[in-house]
């Protein structure tokens, strides 16, 4: 009875044969991943936040100058007698 082996490209199979590099096609599927993983990882890890965003946004910088403004006012009105 014949030993289960893997299923291998015939490409793959012959270009290792014939040539010193052939077996740089056998890390075509794993480095695709890896290149994947490494582009998710990246992507979740340099996102801004939206307050990031909104810091940097001019509009939202003028909304909250305007709101500091509007807080260092006096809530209370002075009655001089």
């Amino acid at each position: 009875m014949a030993a289960w082996l893997p299923p291998r490209s015939v490409l793959a199979d012959a270009d290792v044969t014939f040539t010193d590099y052939g077996w740089l096609l056998y890390l075509v599927v794993p480095g695709y991943a890896g290149w994947k993983v490494v582009k998710f990882v990246m992507d979740y890890v340099f996102t801004p936040t939206d307050q990031e965003m909104a810091e940097n946004d001019p509009e939202y910088k003028k909304r909250m100058e305007k709101k500091e403004k509007k807080a260092e006012r006096q809530k209370f009105k002075v009655v001089k007698h």
